[in-house]
């Protein structure tokens, strides 16, 4: 996949900012033949680079890179499976439930990483279905991006790089569950998916907060 670049005047604070909020990192400054000189180099921002990982799974810096940031989701309150407190044994012991899919060929892992550093910055699944009749379809879980860059649209990418790897695997429909009362239908409403069912309640997250299962569906 292409890397999404863009290149803004080093005095153009509002042409940064909005590419920043978009979710480019800067990575430099370029003066091309041409460029006025009087304005020097101009800033290089580039989107985060999108990582696949399918059968061979995690490298072990990996994989300690993606507990670490699950962990840090759950402890800032994400619904991703785990509540505030869980320790990183039950983390590791999902974790290694899909790296049991992947190596079966049943799942793939898609991640985006800061193209300056290279840190994790998000990471989701993509989960076939083994009936043939549901071949032409995908689960999406554990869609999450680390806490600290919240508000820099790393959600949104990692959501369409997810599709862009569905699409070229051949899927036509990606379905997902999200957690009742913190927003996500929203969000994911703006990605394109449609609530399709709902079971009130049916997620304990402690006693006494008691939220909805939504299911949610998009057609790629």
């Amino acid at each position: 996949m292409a890397p999404v670049t863009a290149v803004a005047a080093a005095h153009n604070t509002a042409s940064l900012r909005t590419a920043e909020a978009a979710g480019l990192t800067r990575i430099g400054r370029r003066q091309l033949a041409g460029d006025p000189v009087e304005l020097g180099p101009a800033v290089l921002l580039r989107a985060p680079a999108v990582e696949v990982v399918r059968e061979s799974g995690f490298v072990a810096t990996a994989r300690a890179e993606v507990l670490d940031l699950w962990v840090g989701v759950t402890e800032d309150g994400g619904a991703v499976g785990f509540v505030p407190g869980d320790p990183r044994s039950v983390h590791e012991e999902a974790l290694a439930a899909h790296e049991s899919q992947m190596r079966a060929g049943a799942a793939v892992a898609v991640l985006q990483r800061c193209p300056a550093t290279g840190a994790l910055l998000s990471i989701g699944w993509l989960v076939g279905e083994e009936s043939p009749r549901h071949a032409h379809r995908a689960t999406a879980y554990r869609i999450m991006s680390d806490p600290a860059h919240r508000g820099r649209n790393l959600g949104r990418l990692q959501v369409a790089a997810m599709h862009r790897v569905a699409r070229a695997d051949g899927v036509e429909m990606v379905l997902l569950t999200v957690r009742g009362g913190l927003g996500l239908e929203e969000f994911y409403a703006g990605c394109g998916y449609a609530e399709v069912g709902r079971i009130p309640g049916g997620i304990r997250v402690a006693p006494g907060d008691d939220r909805d299962d939504v299911l949610m569906m998009r057609r790629l």
